[in-house]
């Protein structure tokens, strides 16, 4: 049989570190590490988990949304002369404040996303499909309307069906 010849590292080079010997002064600082919760008597070496992205874009972008609504029904609804909102007809001042109703519901569900909290994700489902349904039902009269809704409420279904995880209890 042939056999290559072992290859040496070049002079000077570092050595692998699963070559170098273990120091085991080391080894006996990571176990006298104090567990945290005595749970474990071995130190996690691991990063903690972290935060995703998508999920608190998704918390920021119901936060802005809330916001936006808000400003939108004080600015642009309250002085009109009303409108009808699903048949019935509504004064500026009560279909503002209905407005701000909405508003304040997406501001809280974004504020629960951001924090992770558990009730989060299903409010902030409800709160998709809401935007999802308002987004497509003003496609056939708004369309420049109604395509960013339904946009911003496909990202925020998206976001909260990958990111389950993130809002397991800890």
């Amino acid at each position: 049989m042939d056999r290559e010849p072992t290859k040496r590292p070049a002079e000077g080079a570092a050595a692998r570190p699963e070559d170098r010997p273990i120091d085991p002064d080391a080894v006996a600082r990571l176990e006298r590490l104090p567990a945290p919760g005595g749970a474990s008597p071995r130190p996690l070496l691991a990063r903690p988990a972290a935060r995703s992205p998508l999920v608190t874009t998704a918390g920021a972008v119901l936060v802005v949304v809330g916001l936006f609504v808000g400003v939108v029904a004080v600015a642009a609804v309250r002085p009109s002369d009303g409108l009808d909102l699903l048949g019935v007809r509504l004064s500026g001042p009560a279909a503002a404040g209905a407005f701000l109703g909405v508003a304040a519901v997406e501001a809280t569900v974004g504020a629960l996303v951001l924090a992770r909290r558990p009730l989060g994700r299903p409010l902030g489902f409800a709160v998709g499909l809401l935007g999802l349904v308002v987004g497509l039902s003003q496609l056939p009269s708004s369309g420049v309307n109604g395509i960013p809704t339904v946009g911003l409420a496909v990202f925020i279904l998206y976001a909260l069906g990958i990111g389950g995880a993130e809002f397991r209890r800890r």
